[in-house]
C-alpha cells in the first residue's frame, strides 16, 4: 500500500497506572480493580474500551519512591492500561469516570488493609490506525 494514501484512524485516551503488588491484601485490590474495570466496559456510557495489565504473581516491574526522610522505597508493581473511547458525548463525562475511578481505587486498596497516599492515573491520547 503507498505511503501517500490516508489511513482511517480511531481516537482513544489511555489511561495507566503503576498499582502496589507487594503483598496478598495488595494483589486482593488489585484483582478487585480488574473485577471493576471489566464491569464498566459493561456500561457503554464509560467509554472503557479495552484494558492491559502486567503479570500479578509475579509482579511484573519494581517502581521506587522516595518517604518523608528522603529514603528510597522499593514496590512491587503491577501496570495497568485502560482506554478509552471519549468520542461524541463520552467526552463531557470522561474527565468525571477517571475522578471515579481514583477514587475507587484508593477506596480499594484502602479496604484491603493498604491505605494509599497517592494514586496516580496518568492520561494521554493515542491513534490507532484501523
Amino acid at each position: 500500500m503507498p505511503f501517500d494514501q490516508p489511513q482511517e484512524q480511531e481516537s482513544r485516551l489511555r489511561v495507566s497506572a503503576n498499582l502496589p503488588a507487594g503483598n496478598s491484601d495488595q494483589a486482593a485490590a488489585i484483582r478487585t480493580v480488574i473485577d471493576h474495570i471489566k464491569s464498566l466496559q459493561r456500561r457503554p456510557e464509560t467509554g472503557v474500551s479495552g484494558f492491559t495489565h502486567t503479570s500479578l504473581i509475579p509482579a511484573g516491574y519494581r517502581g521506587y519512591w522516595c518517604n518523608s526522610e528522603g529514603q528510597w522505597i522499593a514496590d512491587r508493581i503491577v501496570r495497568l492500561y485502560i482506554d478509552f473511547d471519549f468520542s461524541g458525548e463520552r467526552e463531557m463525562r470522561l474527565w468525571e469516570e477517571l475522578a471515579a475511578l481514583k477514587r475507587f481505587i484508593k477506596e480499594i486498596y484502602s479496604r484491603y488493609n493498604s491505605e494509599q497516599d497517592e494514586v496516580w492515573l496518568i492520561s494521554h491520547p493515542v491513534d490507532r490506525t484501523v
